[in-house]
């Protein structure tokens, strides 16, 4: 199962209970998708060990998954809810947008004859 966590927090006050439930969904198998930002590699939970950790990259298009094992954050993904030329107030930009983006790809990935996680999804 692929879990998508749109969000993120810095470690403190409450995120020890992020952090349990990440490691309990991981214990019976569910791969877990987070959003981060670049610029941050503390926040919770794509900072986890094995939580796949995504940020937004403005050069990518919707549907463009950029995959780079030397980077913190090892999936980047369009941020854009829609297509880029539609500008805002009416298209938003996030990382959460590039965090439902990789968790499609993942589960793609994941098709694969065997069902087995792809070369290409390096998990700690």
């Amino acid at each position: 199962m692929i879990v998508n966590l749109s969000l993120a927090m810095e470690p403190g006050a409450g995120s020890e209970v992020l952090v349990e439930a990440c490691s309990a969904a991981q214990q019976v198998g569910c791969i877990l998708v987070a959003a981060s930002h670049a610029q941050r590699k503390d926040l919770l939970p794509a900072s986890l060990p094995g939580v796949v950790g995504v940020i937004a990259d403005d050069l990518l298009a919707p549907g463009q998954v950029r995959m780079d094992a030397e980077n913190h954050y090892r999936y980047a993904a369009s941020g854009w809810a829609r297509d880029p030329k539609i500008m805002p107030p009416t298209n938003l930009w996030g990382p959460s947008f590039a965090c439902a983006r990789v968790a499609v790809h993942v589960a793609a990935e994941l098709k694969n004859p065997g069902n087995e996680l792809p070369p290409t999804l390096i998990l700690e």
